[in-house]
């Protein structure tokens, strides 16, 4: 079934919103209408998703951090004990990322999980 708006939106320089709130409250009809027609599942899945959006690619993120600075951590290490100086600067600040981006991580969690 094609569904047909009623009323169109105006351009912003006219005076009245009369017909922009119709468009509106037609747009609103029209999603609720579609909204009743899906699958249960999938509109779980989409609401959950409007709820957090982008949740997989932050995850993906936190562990590309986590291992970039992990790496780093071990590549610092190594050169502890091959009698290298480092700056302790530089190391607290590779510590900290290694204890950052696993707790971001483990916070974007899901909750039912």
């Amino acid at each position: 079934m094609i569904y047909c708006l009623r009323k169109v939106a105006v351009p912003l320089s006219y005076v009245g919103d009369i017909k922009f709130k119709f468009f509106h409250i037609d747009l609103i009809l029209y999603f609720k209408e579609i909204m009743s027609k899906i699958d249960p599942e999938l509109k779980k899945k989409l609401l959950k998703e409007s709820q957090a959006p982008f949740k997989g690619l932050r995850r993906i993120l936190w562990i590309a951090f986590s291992g970039s600075a992990f790496l780093g951590l071990l590549i610092m290490l190594s050169k502890i004990a091959g009698g290298n100086e480092i700056q302790q600067n530089n190391f607290l600040i590779q510590l900290g990322a290694c204890l950052l981006f696993p707790i971001l991580f483990f916070l974007d969690r899901n909750k039912e999980d």
